[in-house]
């Protein structure tokens, strides 16, 4: 066989093998599940905290590190190897450290809903694991029975039992009602009971609805509950209905006349109160007669940012947003209710500084809203939808929103543009004390991610709750927001036109990096050790 045959058989074998060798199977993904007994427990993959257990998520393929960590446990710790395409499972038994102690508490009757050291763990009876040996308190609530207390002792080891008898309530109680002004008509139960101040009158023990309504004054709704063989006072703060509108004007170029039905008011910027409502048409005039100008119904209560725009010569625009009256005296928190049941609230008072100046505000968050975010799942998966869980949830917009406008009205601006700039919204959320999220019984530092209910009633919270709380307050006021994780830290990211700085590009904008943890950060302004590491960006 001469070479140039020999050259010719090596390419055809080669050939052959290329055409008929099988192709390489595409790789497919592979998926860890992962539980504990009890859940709960933190889990930490190859270094990185991955979440709560349970939980399952996609890896890549091979050996992983697992650590699962919960207060009050031994740490659990295992090597897995996941092959090309399979799903594993994982069920991690976790053994309760030895310097814990568990409590079984029965009550006559059963049915209780039992709290220890102010926290609900369940329905008597009921065994409480994992309890640091020592005294805590227990509270059981029961509807028709008094509540009862008592401190119990807890000891390394050894399962502690008690039993507590409940005492029935009496069936009835007394029940007042007096307002400020007083002559109000009141109705318990959609019943007539009088007009205010009312009598001292027998009631059936229980929640009960009052109305409280005078002419002129927003009506006042609460429900009280009676405690059997108590009786109650309850008094109302009534909130008279407006019968102006409030005008916040503004023009580009500034210092446009501004007339009303023909008068002149002043030059903007411009603060009208006490518009009387009704249809007006609403003028802004340069000084040389170039002009342009807009109907408006101003409606009672109602307040309005109004922003002029007038061109050389090439004519003009208003653009406006109405902040519509709310009859708020039926469901916010009224001074002087005084029934033991009326709706509690958490107060915090802030203090900030913004363009030079000091504003205060006293905050009241209804206990209601907080409790229902304190029992909600605080996920710590770093993904789209978690941190819209977060920065975005329709169950508190009504209060951010009012928030964002009592935040405007604590700056002291006049200006539209002023009003809905970010900087004070900022100067506010930077202002929030900064605190480590500390485990609840162990006082050791853990990952809690709060909600933004949550931060404003602690009146505190770490980088990745004061970027929720920012996030979310600038979302409000139609800002452009993301939310920016870096491996340890958690800022904000704003879409502005003013801004400068550090910023990550997306969707054809500029998000300015916004630090949120101290004061006196603006947008742009970022530390050193975060300028070249890596960052992922959720929007909001």
């Amino acid at each position: 066989m001469n070479l140039r045959n020999t050259i010719a058989i090596t390419c055809l074998f080669f050939i052959a093998v290329i055409l008929f060798a099988p192709s390489a199977a595409a790789e497919e993904p592979c998926i860890l599940s992962v539980t504990s007994i009890p859940d709960g427990a933190t889990i930490s993959i190859d270094s990185r905290q991955a979440g709560i257990l349970p939980l399952e998520l996609p890896l890549s393929c091979g050996n992983h590190t697992l650590e699962i960590i919960k207060t009050g446990y031994l740490p659990y710790r295992a090597v897995v190897h996941i092959r090309d395409g399979e799903q594993q499972s994982i069920v991690a038994n976790l053994q309760r450290s030895a310097d814990r102690g568990q409590v079984t508490i029965r009550s006559y009757p059963p049915g209780g809903d039992l709290y220890i050291d102010g926290k609900a763990r369940g329905v008597t009876p009921f065994t409480v694991d994992n309890l640091v040996p020592g005294r805590h308190e227990v509270l059981i609530r029961k509807t028709g029975y008094e509540d009862y207390r008592d401190v119990i002792s807890v000891v390394t080891d050894i399962t502690t039992e008690y039993t507590e008898y409940l005492v029935p309530l009496p069936g009835t109680g007394f029940l007042s009602v007096t307002s400020s002004p007083e002559g109000a008509d009141v109705r318990v139960d959609g019943s007539q009971f009088g007009r205010t101040p009312t009598n001292l009158l027998r009631i059936s023990a229980g929640n009960h609805t009052v109305e409280i309504v005078k002419p002129g004054f927003g009506n006042f709704t609460r429900m009280v509950n009676i405690q059997g063989g108590a009786s109650l006072l309850a008094k109302a703060d009534l909130i008279p209905i407006p019968t102006s509108a409030t005008l916040y004007l503004d023009s580009s170029p500034a210092g446009l006349g501004i007339y009303l039905n023909g008068t002149f008011k002043g030059f903007a910027p411009l603060t009208l109160n006490r518009v009387p409502a009704g249809d007006y048409i609403l003028e802004f005039r340069q000084y040389d007669g170039v002009s342009v100008n807009r109907s408006f119904s101003f409606m009672p209560g109602a307040t309005h940012e109004i922003f002029a725009t007038l061109g050389n010569g090439t004519g003009g625009s208003i653009v406006a947003r109405e902040w519509e009256y709310r009859d708020e005296s039926s469901t916010a928190n009224q001074p002087g209710w005084m029934s033991i049941n009326a709706t509690p609230v958490i107060e915090r008072t802030f203090t900030w500084f913004t363009n030079g100046k000091e504003a205060t505000m006293t905050l009241a968050v209804p206990r209601e809203l907080y409790d229902y975010y304190k029992n909600q799942p605080h996920l710590t998966e770093a993904n789209p939808d978690t941190f819209s869980l977060y920065a975005a949830n329709e169950r508190d917009r009504e209060f951010l929103h009012s928030l964002v406008n009592r935040l405007k009205d604590a700056s002291e601006f006049k200006s539209f543009r002023a009003r809905n700039d970010y900087r004070n919204v900022v100067a506010f959320v930077q202002s929030i004390h900064y605190a480590d999220d500390l485990d609840p019984v162990s006082g050791q530092k853990t990952e809690y991610w709060k909600y933004p209910v949550e931060t404003l009633a602690d009146g505190n919270g770490d980088c990745e709750d004061t970027a929720f709380l920012a996030a979310a307050l600038l979302k409000e006021m139609g800002y452009d927001v993301a939310v920016v994780l870096f491996n340890d830290h958690a800022a904000t990211a704003v879409s502005c036109d003013n801004c400068n700085g550090y910023y990550y590009p997306l969707d054809g904008k500029r998000y300015y990096y916004l630090e949120t943890t101290g004061a006196g950060f603006s947008p742009g302004t970022m530390d050193k050790k975060y300028q070249g590491a890596s960052a992922r960006l959720f929007p909001i």
